[in-house]
């Protein structure tokens, strides 16, 4: 059955090695693992994995042009987390199990009324479960 992970950190205890422990994980179980980042340019996030890792790894830049003033192509921005949107995705570029990563939540949180952002993490399981998608 899916389920959720929400890890949170601060300047005393930070959780980004957790939260790359977890990618790291599921990429050798085999996953496909797209990983959207709010927070860090996809360079930054995957230094240190090993080239296997990191071909597992699906990329959704949402650093560069967040909010899509920039008018970038290929930017996941904001406005664009939504389950069909996100559903798409997982549909198009993966085949087998996905695992989902947001970094970071709280930056979709800080932009996107929350019961929207609950409504889109509840509804994804179910609904890339009907186009197919294990998340």
């Amino acid at each position: 059955t899916p389920w959720g992970l929400s890890l949170a950190d601060s300047i005393d205890c930070e959780g980004r090695s957790l939260l790359k422990s977890f990618v790291v994980a599921s990429a050798e179980r085999g996953e496909s693992v797209h990983v959207f980042c709010f927070d860090l340019p996809k360079e930054e996030f995957q230094a240190g994995f090993t080239p296997q890792v990191t071909t597992r790894l699906l990329h959704h830049d949402g650093f560069l042009d967040p909010l899509g003033w920039a008018g970038q192509a290929r930017a996941f921005g904001a406005a664009m987390f939504s389950v069909p949107e996100l559903v798409a995705l997982l549909a198009s570029e993966t085949r087998g199990p996905v695992t989902l990563v947001l970094d970071s939540l709280s930056w979709l949180l800080l932009r996107l009324p929350i019961p929207h952002v609950c409504q889109v993490l509840s509804q994804l399981p179910r609904k890339a479960n009907a186009a197919g998608r294990v998340v």
